[in-house]
């Protein structure tokens, strides 16, 4: 990264295929001065489909969420 630009992060998400819907992520406060700063990561998951899944399933992962930094240009 060059010097006095400062890197603003990216995120995508996958769905496992565990539960069908539609998967999207941001990140409030995407801009990050060096040396650092706090950023949040928000994944929502509409329209899921919850066919076939018993109520109170505990630890079944439906996505991943990547966060990338991507150098200022």
């Amino acid at each position: 990264m060059r010097r006095g630009c400062p890197p603003r992060l990216s995120c995508s998400i996958a769905s496992t295929g565990v539960v069908p819907g539609k998967y999207s992520c941001y990140i409030n406060g995407a801009d990050v001065e060096p040396p650092g700063g706090n950023a949040s990561v928000c994944a929502k998951l509409t329209d899921a489909n919850l066919a076939g899944r018993l109520g109170g399933t505990k630890d079944l992962k439906v996505a991943v969420v990547t966060v990338r930094v991507v150098p200022s240009p």
